[in-house]
Parts: C-alpha cells; sequence; structure tokens
C-alpha cells in the first residue's frame, strides 16, 4: 500500500475511532506519512468538551482531558494500523495546542531513519543552536539534535539524550506524570518565547507540539508553520 493510500486510510481510521469511542470526532484530520515518521494532525478534536474547559480556564483539567484521550486513542488506533499496514514504529508523541484546540500525534519510524535521512535547510545550523541553547538552559545541552521537514509546512525536531540525572531518577520512581507536566510548563514556554524558530526560518507559527519518551531519553518538537 502506497504512503498516500496509507495515510488516507489512518485518517479514516482516526475518526472512526473518535466517533464510536467519544460520540464526536476532530473537526479536521490531516495525516503526514514519510519514510521518516507519521504525524497525525487533529484540528479541534472533542472541540465542545474543550471549549468549555478553556471557557472555564480549567488548564489542568485540559491537559488531564487531552492525556486521557490520546491514552486512550493510541492502543485502538495501533491495533488497528496493524490490519492494513506493516510500518513498525520506534516511539510515540503526542501533543496539543490550548489556544486553538488542537493536537497531534507523532510516531518516529523504526530504525531511527530521521538519523540517516536529515534534510539540509536554510536556517538549520541556528535553529539546531537555539534549541540546544534553550535545552541546556533547562536540563542539559542534547547529545544528538536531528531534524527535518515532514512536509513542506511542518518541521520536525529530534533530541536525544537530553536528561540529567534527577530526571532519570524521577522516572524510575514512577515521577513521570510530574515530570512532563513540570516539562510542558516550563520547557515548552521557553521554546516558544525563546527559540525564535519562526524568525529563523521566515515563516508564520501555527502552532508548537512537544512530548518526550522519558524510558528512551528522547523528545520532539513539532513546528506547524503556515502555508508560503
Amino acid at each position: 500500500m502506497s504512503h498516500s493510500t496509507t495515510s488516507l486510510k489512518i485518517e479514516s481510521v482516526i475518526k472512526e475511532i473518535f466517533a464510536a469511542s467519544f460520540g464526536d470526532k476532530p473537526e479536521d484530520v490531516h495525516v503526514i506519512l514519510e519514510n521518516r515518521c507519521l504525524i497525525i494532525r487533529l484540528e479541534r478534536f472533542m472541540g465542545k468538551i474543550m471549549e468549555n474547559l478553556v471557557v472555564t480556564k480549567d488548564n489542568d483539567a485540559l491537559r488531564s482531558t487531552s492525556e486521557l484521550i490520546m491514552d486512550y486513542l493510541l492502543p485502538d488506533f495501533m491495533k488497528e494500523l496493524k490490519t492494513f499496514s506493516d510500518i513498525e514504529f520506534d516511539s510515540f508523541y503526542y501533543d496539543w495546542d490550548d489556544n486553538n484546540l488542537s493536537g497531534v500525534i507523532v510516531g518516529l519510524i523504526k530504525d531511527n531513519n530521521y538519523r540517516l535521512n536529515e534534510d539540509y535547510y536554510p536556517g538549520k545550523d541556528e535553529v539546531h543552536f537555539q534549541i540546544s541553547k534553550i535545552t541546556y538552559e533547562v536540563e542539559k545541552v542534547p547529545d544528538s539534535t536531528f531534524s527535518f521537514w515532514a512536509d513542506n509546512n511542518t518541521l520536525v525536531v529530534v533530541r536525544e539524550g537530553l536528561l540529567i540525572e534527577i530526571e532519570k531518577y524521577l522516572v524510575k520512581l514512577d515521577g513521570e506524570g510530574a515530570l512532563r507536566k513540570a516539562k510542558r510548563a516550563l520547557e515548552k514556554t521557553r521554546i516558544i518565547e525563546e527559540g525564535n524558530i519562526p524568525i529563523i526560518l521566515g515563516r508564520r507559527l501555527v502552532g508548537i507540539y512537544l512530548d518526550w519518551m522519558f524510558e528512551m531519553d528522547k523528545s520532539v518538537i513539532v513546528y506547524v508553520f503556515e502555508e508560503k
């Protein structure tokens, strides 16, 4: 099955799972599938529920609801994906944007293809420098940073080896939830406010999404930009 055909099938499956599980579905589902990753962008997923939480300014409930939805969705999606695709993934990540009620699910394809198939684009060195600088200020300089364009408007940055010893110990003590909450509040805010990635690339930002796979000491950042 071609990537384009698989992408359409994934879009259909995501909508079906949302409708069956939650009685509602995202306003739009945009799927990117290429040889390094899968990105599923959900526009206004669970719109009415999320909108009510935004109106009440209950950010903790908003984050908890989003995490519960993603945790519930992913196993069903992976099970269904195996019925029509033999693509294997190294790890999955997800995040959301409280402002526009969009979310992304990111799957890095097995064998770390992003390491072997990086893109070389104008501003890449500066992008990596800024990301490494902020990571260092929050924890430490990543052992490795990779980046590539998943499509014309979506930049993916993968960081490896960024946790400090106390963070690793927190993960061992089952403190992953608290660590993720703290890092979303601190690290994501710093990357948004100080990264200057849209300025470096000369693009207008639509959304930024950030998640970690603590067991693998790996993190993915996704920048979505407006169409040129």
